[in-house]
């Protein structure tokens, strides 16, 4: 990333002290790729975690700068889901299994359910919210309605602010119809 500087005064030849808590690095040579009078810019790696950063501008001769900090947030990642197995089939329904990460960002989470695998005219379950927590959540969700002996293919989708992940499709069959035999 590019870190810009703006001010006054700054000088050929200054470097940067830029860091965050538990570390601290000075910047100079190719690594400052432009200096005016009013405007540094430098090359940094923020990295993907959290934290306040500083930055310090020292021009040559010994004047440096006062120490100015900003809070770099970590980068929003795309959530990881993983279709799971189908449980509980009837003829006529069962229940559809997950795992997702939402990944630190608000999730949101839906079964897509079809006789094609390639889910084309797929029916959408409802829309499960998980939050934005940072670990793997155990989703399902109950599908009904279905016909017997036929195969359903199901993919599980997650989305957040970063877009729409998809899990493996995967399938099942119904079993067929009980038939109730009536004697006389």
């Amino acid at each position: 990333q590019t870190l810009t500087v703006l001010g006054g005064g700054f000088l050929s030849g200054l470097t940067l002290t830029v860091g965050y808590p538990g570390f601290s690095t000075t910047l100079s040579g190719a690594q400052i790729t432009s200096v005016t009078s009013g405007q540094i810019l430098a090359l940094i790696n923020v990295g993907t975690t959290a934290q306040q950063w500083s930055v310090k501008v020292n021009n040559p001769g010994g004047l440096s700068s006062n120490t100015v900090y900003w809070n770099v947030n970590a980068p929003v990642k795309a959530p990881t889901v993983t279709s799971g197995a189908a449980t509980s089939i009837t003829s006529n329904s069962a229940t559809l299994g997950a795992s997702v990460n939402p990944n630190g960002a608000a999730t949101q989470v839906w079964f897509a359910y079809a006789t094609n695998s390639s889910l084309t005219g797929a029916i959408k379950t409802g829309v499960q919210n998980v939050g934005a927590g940072s670990s793997a959540l155990a989703i399902s969700a109950n599908i009904a309605g279905l016909a017997p002996s036929t195969t359903y293919f199901y993919q599980a989708q997650a989305s957040n602010s970063t877009g729409t992940t998809t899990g493996s499709v995967l399938s099942f069959t119904t079993p067929a119809a009980a038939t109730l035999a009536l004697t006389a």
